[in-house]
């Protein structure tokens, strides 16, 4: 069942080439359901990346706070 977030963007469509990006934590990866996913997630929006954040587990701003903050600063550099 999709989140009420997921179920907006399904019922209209994708994102475009808004960018996303889908970190997922290394811990989650490996149970094949949630990687699967997570790799569907991609086809949303033109503009999408996927990363497997290393070490982390599912909290990623908890345990990888750096990598998160990187990302959201290279979207808003990028958007310049």
């Amino acid at each position: 069942m999709a989140s009420p977030n997921a179920k907006t963007v399904l019922d209209n469509g994708k994102l475009g080439n808004l960018p996303l990006r889908i970190l997922t934590s290394e811990s989650n990866s490996l149970i094949s359901e949630w990687k699967n996913s997570q790799e569907a997630l991609k086809e949303w929006s033109t503009d999408s990346k996927q990363m497997i954040v290393k070490g982390s587990r599912h909290s990623i701003p908890h345990y990888s706070p750096d990598i998160v903050n990187n990302e959201i600063i290279n979207l808003v550099k990028n958007q310049e």
